[in-house]
């Protein structure tokens, strides 16, 4: 299995439309045509998946910036744990 982690920062983005807009990007790769040798193919939404965290709110005083990314990190790997391919926000219970 292959993946790759990036970050999307949304300044000035509420919690709820963060999360709606996240879970539209999710949805929409599934069935993102992808260019290959001047065709294209459609990719089963089973092979290509997104399992993605997410953290809004406003830092609290002495967080760095590892400190927010650890927080959607541990939001990302929740969305792993519940099963794959769906959006979860980060919670004080995840660490």
């Amino acid at each position: 299995m292959v993946g790759e982690e990036f970050c999307v920062m949304t300044p000035g983005v509420d919690a709820e439309t963060a999360h709606i807009a996240i879970a539209r990007v999710r949805t929409k790769l599934s069935a993102t045509a992808i260019p290959i040798d001047g065709g294209s193919v459609t990719l089963d939404p089973v092979v290509v998946t997104a399992s993605i965290g997410i953290w809004t709110g406003i830092p609290l005083r002495g967080d760095t910036l590892d400190d927010l990314l650890r927080r959607a990190d541990a939001a990302m790997y929740q969305a792993k744990a519940d099963g794959r391919d769906c959006v979860r926000p980060w919670k004080e219970d995840l660490g």
